[in-house]
C-alpha cells in the first residue's frame, strides 16, 4: 500500500549507489536484514549531493548564517587553519560555477548546492557553536581555540569576519561538547557556556548585547563534558545538561533554570550505562525528551522528564540527592582535610553552608536562598591550609563568627560576613599552635565559647585550651576549673574534635579525634569546670573510627550514633569508662558497608529515622520504627551514586521547619532535602536493533518522511549504517530503513588509516530549500546531503469511481 510519502525506488538506489561509488568506487546495495520493513516504503531520498572537504573537517552545524531563509552549513577545517561556510545557493547557476573547493582531477565534481567560504583563523578549532551573540540580529561564531581561548567572530554587515573577541579560560579540556550555547537566564540572548576542570564558564549577555565577565559555576566533577542546552523540565526555560565521569561511571547531570533566570544546584539522574544522550522534541509536548543509546543493551531509548507528582501515574517518586560543587578537588588527603559547618553566616535567620578549602586558602559560602534551597557558593580568600571551620555567637553580639584553625599559619581566626562579604580572619590570642577547634558551652550560659586542641610551644604533648567572651564581648583564655589547660593523652597528632554527652550527665565532653588509626580519646566535662581523660578499660570500644562514622544528635534523648560496617550503634558511657548499646541497626546484605549514620524525621510523624549511609551498594537505608517493639526496620532507600562519602551535617536548608540531610564527600557536597521529590524520568520508547552486529554510538532526530512526526536516525560508526527508526505516540520507536554508508574494505590502507569511526558526524536540517529535513553527514573528507525525497513521483493514481 502506498500514499504521498511513498518512496521512488529507483531514486532511493540511485542515491545509496553513487554515494558508495563516491566515497569506495564499489557499489553496494543498501540492506534491510531478515527482510525489509513496511515502513521503509514511507522513507526515501533523492540522489545524494557530494562535497568535498578534508579529513580534518569536523564540528558540523547547521545555521541560516546570511538570513536569507536558506540553511547553511558550517565546519571547522583544522588542516587549513580556517572554518568552512557552505552557503546554500537558491538555484543552479546558470553557468559552471568556479570550482572553489580543492579539487583533484580525479575526484568526485562538488554539487552546485553550496558555495564554499572560507574564514581564516589562527588558532585550533576544537569546539564550534553559532548564535546572535551581541544582540544585532546576524548569527556570530564561537569556538574554542586551543590550548585555552573562548573566541568569539562576531558576523559583519558586509565584508570579512574581522572583528573578534578573545577570553582566555583557566583549565579546560578543549574538546567538542565543553562549548554550548542558548539563553540560560531568560532575558532571550544567546549566552556561551564552557564546561572547565573545575569550573563552568558562563558568560552571559547583557541586554546592550555584551558578553562580561563570566559567572563561575563550581563542578561536582574534574570530568564533564556533552554538553546540551535545552528545555528539560517543561517550563519553557532552556537548562543546562551534561555528562560527568567519576569511578569510571558516566552519569547524565542537569541544571535547571529558574523562574528568576538563574541555573540551580546539580540534578542526576539514574540513567543506565550509556554511550550518549540527547535532547530533541520528540512528541510536541512542552519539554525535549532525551533520546539515550545504552551500552549494555545497545536499545535506543526515549525519556521524559517528568515532575514529581505528574499525571499522577507510575510509583511513587524517589527523593534524590541535590549536589553542590566545591570546584579545583585537591588530593585525595586533602579532600580529607576539608571541614562543613552549618549556620546562619549572613544573619538572615537562615541556615547556610560553610567549606572549608585548605589547598585554595578560601572558605566557601552556600548561602540559603529567600525561596529555599542553597544558592551555588561563593569563595572568600582565608587563611591557608584551613582545615576547621565553626558558626557560632562567642561575642554575645548580634550576628555568629566564623571560626577556622590554620594548621599550616598555626593560627587560629575570626571572622564575620558584612556587606555581602566575608571578611578576613583575625588571629585569636591563643597558646601554642592550634590543630583543631569547636564550639562548647561550658558554663551553661547563652553562648558557646571556643575549645582548642594545641601543641605547647614546648613541643611536648597536647593541650585542650578554651576562650569565653568577656565583659566587653573580647575573647580571652578561659581555664578549666584549676588548669589553664588540660593535657590531652593521644598516641598520634589531634585531628578533629567533637563535643558529645557521653555520660547524659548534661555536661559537654570532647572526643579528640587522632591520626595514626588509634581511636578518639574521650575528655570528660567535670563539676568543677574542668575536663578529665578517661580510658576504657573492658566491655565495648569505639575502636579506631573517623568522624565521619559519628553522628551526635537526639533521638529520644541526645545520642550518640557509630556506624560500624554492617551495622550502626546507639551508644552511651558507663561508669567504668566503657560504651553500652542502646540499640543497633542492622543490615543482612553481604556487599554492605555502612560509612555514616544520621538520625532524623523524614515522615512528618513523632519520632526520628535512621539513615544509614551504604558505601558498599551505593544506597541510603532509611528505617524507622514499626510494631510494639518500636524496632527500626528499613523502610526506603535513596541512591548514593558517585559520591565518596566522608561525613554529614543536620540542618533546615530549605526553610520549611524539617531537618534535611547534608552528605560530605570529595569534591562536593549532596543534600537530602526533606518531603522534597525531584524530577523523574518516564519511559516513553524503547527500541532494540535488528542487526545482531549493530553497535550504536549516537542519534539524531527530525521528520525524514514529512509525516508531522520525528523520527530518529541511529548511527552505526562501526559498521558505517544508518538505521532509521519511525515514531509514533502510540507505537513508539520502530525499525523503518537500514543502508550502508560504504564499504569498509575500500579504504583499507588508505590514506588517513582506514574506515575508522565513520560517518563520524550526522544532522538533521533542511538545506535544500524545500522545507522538507534532509539527512547531512561528514564521512572522511566530505559532506553528503540526503535530500528526502516527497515521493510525489511514486504517488498512485485513484482508481475511477464505478
Amino acid at each position: 500500500m502506498t500514499d504521498d510519502k511513498t518512496m521512488n525506488t529507483t531514486r532511493l538506489l540511485t542515491a545509496f549507489l553513487l554515494a558508495l561509488w563516491a566515497l569506495a568506487g564499489e557499489p553496494t546495495r543498501a540492506q534491510e536484514l531478515r527482510g525489509p520493513s513496511p515502513l521503509g516504503q514511507y522513507f526515501g531520498f533523492r540522489p545524494v549531493e557530494i562535497f568535498k572537504l578534508e579529513r580534518r573537517s569536523s564540528n558540523l552545524l547547521a545555521r541560516d548564517l546570511d538570513r536569507d531563509g536558506l540553511v547553511d552549513l558550517v565546519l571547522a577545517d583544522n588542516s587549513h587553519s580556517r572554518i568552512d561556510y557552505l552557503r546554500q545557493r537558491k538555484k543552479k547557476p546558470d553557468v559552471a560555477a568556479a570550482a572553489d573547493f580543492d579539487e583533484d582531477i580525479n575526484q568526485v565534481k562538488n554539487d552546485w548546492r553550496f558555495e564554499h567560504r572560507k574564514i581564516p583563523v589562527d588558532r585550533q578549532v576544537s569546539a564550534l557553536v553559532a548564535g546572535d551573540f551581541n544582540g544585532d540580529g546576524r548569527p556570530d561564531l564561537a569556538y574554542l581555540g586551543t590550548p585555552n581561548y573562548l573566541v568569539v567572530r562576531f558576523q559583519p554587515k558586509d565584508g570579512e569576519w574581522s572583528e573578534k573577541v578573545e577570553f582566555r579560560i583557566p583549565d579546560i579540556n578543549p574538546i567538542r561538547g565543553s562549548l554550548v550555547t542558548g539563553d540560560l537566564d531568560g532575558n532571550g540572548r544567546s549566552d556561551l557556556v564552557v564546561l572547565g576542570k573545575f569550573e563552568t564558564f558562563i558568560y552571559y549577555q547583557s541586554k546592550d548585547g555584551k558578553l562580561g565577565t563570566p559567572r563561575l559555576l563550581m563542578n561536582t566533577s574534574a570530568q564533564l563534558g556533552l554538553a546540551i542546552v535545552g528545555d528539560l523540565d517543561g517550563d519553557g526555560r532552556e537548562d543546562l545538561c551534561y555528562a560527568t565521569v567519576e569511578s569510571q561511571k558516566r552519569s547524565f547531570c542537569a541544571r535547571l533554570q529558574d523562574k528568576t533566570g538563574r541555573l540551580g544546584p546539580e540534578v542526576r539522574f539514574e540513567l543506565p550505562a550509556h554511550r550518549d544522550v540527547r535532547l530533541q522534541d520528540i512528541d510536541g509536548r512542552r519539554g525535549q525528551e532525551l533520546v539515550v543509546v545504552e551500552s549494555s543493551t545497545n536499545r535506543v531509548k526515549l525519556l521524559k522528564v517528568q515532575g514529581p507528582a505528574a499525571d499522577g501515574d507510575g510509583p511513587k517518586t524517589k527523593q534524590r540527592l541535590i549536589q553542590y560543587g566545591f570546584g579545583r578537588q585537591g588530593a585525595a588527603r586533602t579532600e580529607q582535610l576539608r571541614d562543613v559547618a552549618t549556620g546562619d553566616v549572613d544573619g538572615d535567620g537562615r541556615t547556610d553552608v560553610l567549606v572549608s578549602d585548605p589547598a585554595g586558602a578560601r572558605v566557601i559560602v552556600f548561602r540559603q536562598r529567600p525561596t529555599g534551597g542553597l544558592d551555588l557558593g561563593t569563595a572568600f580568600p582565608g587563611l591557608e591550609d584551613t582545615r576547621h571551620v565553626k558558626i557560632g555567637n562567642v561575642d554575645g553580639a548580634a550576628g555568629n563568627e566564623v571560626i577556622v584553625v590554620s594548621v599550616k599559619e598555626k593560627t587560629l581566626g575570626i571572622s564575620q560576613m558584612a556587606n555581602g562579604r566575608l571578611g578576613f580572619p583575625k588571629p585569636l590570642a591563643v597558646t601554642g599552635s592550634p590543630l583543631a577547634c569547636e564550639l562548647v558551652n561550658l558554663d551553661g550560659k547563652p553562648g558557646p565559647e571556643i575549645v582548642y586542641v594545641a601543641k605547647p610551644a614546648s613541643g611536648r604533648g597536647y593541650v585542650l585550651g578554651a576562650l569565653a567572651k568577656g565583659k566587653n564581648g573580647q575573647l580571652s583564655a578561659r581555664s578549666f576549673g584549676k588548669l589553664a589547660q588540660v593535657p590531652v593523652p593521644v598516641k598520634g597528632t589531634p585531628q578533629y574534635l567533637v563535643a558529645v554527652d557521653a555520660n547524659l550527665d548534661g555536661r559537654p565532653d570532647l572526643l579528640v579525634f587522632q591520626d595514626l588509626e588509634q581511636p578518639p580519646a574521650l575528655m570528660i566535662g567535670q563539676a568543677d569546670g574542668g575536663m578529665k581523660a578517661v580510658s576504657g578499660s573492658g566491655g565495648i570500644q569505639l575502636g579506631s573510627i573517623d568522624p565521619g562514622q559519628l553522628f551526635v544528635g537526639r533521638l529520644e534523648k541526645q545520642s550518640i550514633l557509630v556506624a560500624q560496617q554492617k551495622f550502626a550503634r546507639n551508644l552511651a558511657l558507663t561508669t567504668s569508662g566503657g560504651w553500652q548499646v542502646i540499640d543497633q541497626y542492622n543490615v543482612t546484605e553481604s556487599n554492605a558497608k555502612i560509612a555514616g549514620v544520621a538520625a532524623l524525621d523524614l515522615d512528618a510523624t513523632p519520632g526520628k529515622e535512621i539513615v544509614l549511609v551504604d558505601t558498599g551498594v551505593r544506597q541510603l537505608r532509611m528505617m524507622r520504627q514499626e510494631g510494639k517493639g518500636k524496632l527500626f526496620r528499613p523502610w526506603r532507600e535513596v541512591e548514593l551514586g558517585t559520591l565518596a562519602y566522608r561525613t554529614n551535617r543536620i540542618a533546615d536548608l530549605d526553610g520549611d521547619k524539617r531537618e534535611d540531610l547534608l552528605l560530605v564527600g570529595n569534591g562536593k557536597f549532596a543534600v537530602l532535602y526533606n518531603g522534597q521529590t525531584g524530577p523523574r524520568l518516564k519511559e516513553l520508547a524503547s527500541f532494540e536493533p535488528r542487526r545482531k552486529q549493530a553497535l550504536f554510538s549516537t542519534t539524531v532526530s527530525g521528520d525524514l518522511n514529512g509525516d508531522g512526526r520525528v523520527d530518529v536516525a541511529a548511527i552505526d560508526k562501526r559498521s558505517h549504517r544508518i538505521s532509521l527508526l519511525d515514531h509514533s505516540p502510540a507505537r513508539g520507536l520502530r525499525h523503518a530503513l537500514d543502508f550502508r554508508v560504504f564499504e569498509q574494505k575500500s579504504f583499507r590502507g588508505a590514506a588517513g588509516g582506514g574506515a575508522g569511526s565513520e560517518p563520524r558526524e550526522v544532522l538533521i536540517a533542511d538545506v535544500t530549500g524545500d522545507d522538507r529535513p534532509d539527512l547531512v553527514m561528514l564521512v572522511h573528507d566530505r559532506v553528503l546531503v540526503y535530500p528526502q525525497d516527497a515521493g510525489d513521483a511514486a504517488k498512485p493514481k485513484k482508481p475511477k469511481a464505478k
